[in-house]
């Protein structure tokens, strides 16, 4: 797309020329959850997000097509014209011949791309259209680590359905999402800004589609929790799962792509006395890789649950493992430090053989000789934070609403809840030890008990609501 296309997003202003893009990211419910007051995040985590600048920044330009494959067949060059429509001999009628398309340097259709243009202040993007969003800081916005497929719980006739819509596809979900029997309201706030992200002409034929909720979940924020989204171009598509977080004043959402990208996260472990340090991130990193390479039933699911495995296909993602620490609260004047785990590089899983393996990963206890042995934190213990919804913060500690020029809800919502972490997701109990979908309607199956089995014995994340 070139700078003087009508269909720039919006238009360009003439007297601004420099370019700027916005980064790509990936990458459970809670009953009650922390102050902020009662949470500091660790001093030493391994990799933090520079602070953004309080510049003006110039406007932001759509990019030319761009020389990634499509899925569009691959036609040869021909140095001579292609005719419109020849003439077949053999009774068969007339055959139409299609004009070959530009290609690009690898003799393939280039993809075209969008960006969005507008001017930074304070870390706030201003579209021409008027709309302001935040914008992403440097790094990217932290990608939530969902524990849950985004078709949890949403009704099998549903998802046989949309499986099948054609043409490019993603989800949206609010900030602090809760399942809606009527989302109209929702509906039309996602289309509004939707419509002013992608431009008016390319939202014409745009689908937001509510889920419906196949059983009766006895959760605080009880899922389905994804919209899918439907009838756009699929530059406009990427645009939006590019962009991944959308914070407005009037919503806050996430775009995710249809295919559900893997979560680096792990599981949180406890019960260790190292100080809170880079240093100390580095030796628990190393600590949790030699359990890791130890255990033969680690790297063994690795090679039997992916397509042609290699000799290193298991130390590649082994190596890649990373830890960050977090400083909580157990009163109001105790904290407490623990470590997040990642897998920063994980195999080529389906996204329930991850959920499976990180399972099996929180099976394990990861002893050292000076400084005890480190735990996973499961059942009430685990994480989820009732904004992003990711599993390796409490809701009190969300970095999203410490992002320069947030327009989001703020971290101020959670003072509703109770503020022990212990707390922050009690009734969060989905279960991972298979696929079995019993039962949650009835106050008997309230909170912990579920015909599913609480979150406990490995430990993994909830596995139920994979598409069939």
């Amino acid at each position: 797309m070139s700078n003087t296309d009508p269909d720039a997003i919006p238009k360009e202003k003439k007297t601004k020329k420099a370019v700027t893009t916005a980064p790509s990211t990936t990458d459970s419910n809670s009953e009650t959850t922390p102050t902020q007051e009662a949470f500091s995040i660790g001093n030493h985590p391994t990799t933090h997000a520079p602070t953004q600048t309080n510049d003006i920044l110039p406007l932001v330009t759509p990019l030319p097509p761009s020389s990634e494959d499509t899925d569009e067949p691959m036609s040869s060059p021909n140095t001579s014209p292609t005719p419109l429509m020849s003439r077949t001999h053999s009774g068969a009628g007339t055959t139409k011949t299609p004009q070959s398309k530009t290609l690009n340097a690898l003799g393939r259709i280039p993809k075209k791309t969008l960006k969005l243009q507008g001017e930074i202040l304070k870390g706030v993007m201003t579209l021409d259209n008027g709309l302001k969003l935040t914008s992403a800081p440097s790094g990217g916005f932290h990608v939530p680590q969902l524990g849950d497929s985004v078709w949890r719980n949403i009704a099998p006739s549903l998802q046989a359905k949309w499986v099948q819509k054609p043409g490019a596809k993603a989800w949206v979900r609010l900030y602090r999402a809760k399942y809606e029997e009527n989302a109209q309201s929702t509906v039309a706030k996602l289309r509004n800004v939707i419509t002013q992200l992608i431009g008016a002409s390319r939202a014409t034929d745009i689908i937001i589609s509510p889920p419906t909720a196949d059983e009766a979940l006895y959760e605080r924020f009880s899922q389905p929790w994804h919209l899918l989204v439907s009838g756009l171009p699929a530059e406009a598509i990427d645009l939006l799962t590019s962009l991944a977080v959308c914070a407005t004043t009037d919503v806050t959402c996430f775009f995710v792509p249809f295919e559900q990208p893997l979560p680096t996260y792990i599981c949180t472990i406890e019960n260790m006395t190292f100080q809170d340090s880079t240093r100390s991130n580095l030796l628990i990193a190393e600590l949790v890789r030699k359990v890791l390479r130890d255990n033969a039933e680690v790297s063994s699911f690795i090679n039997s649950h992916i397509i042609a495995p290699t000799a290193t296909t298991a130390s590649r993602a082994i190596d890649s493992i990373r830890v960050s620490s977090l400083n909580i609260a157990t009163s109001r004047s105790s904290m407490l430090t623990v470590w997040n785990i990642y897998c920063d590089a994980p195999p080529p899983f389906s996204l329930e053989d991850y959920y499976l393996w990180s399972a099996l990963i929180r099976s394990l206890r990861f002893p050292s000789d000076d400084y005890g042995t480190g735990v996973p934190r499961l059942q009430d213990k685990q994480f989820t934070c009732a904004g992003c919804k990711s599993l390796d913060h409490p809701t009190g500690l969300c970095p999203l609403p410490a992002t320069p020029g947030w327009l989001g809800p703020s971290n101020a919502a959670a003072k509703e809840d109770l503020s022990m972490t212990s707390l922050d997701t009690r009734s969060n109990n989905p279960s991972h030890n298979g696929f079995k979908r019993g039962s949650t309607r009835g106050r008997g199956t309230r909170g912990r008990g579920s015909n599913n089995g609480p979150r406990g014995g490995r430990g993994g994340p909830n596995l139920r609501g994979f598409k069939p």
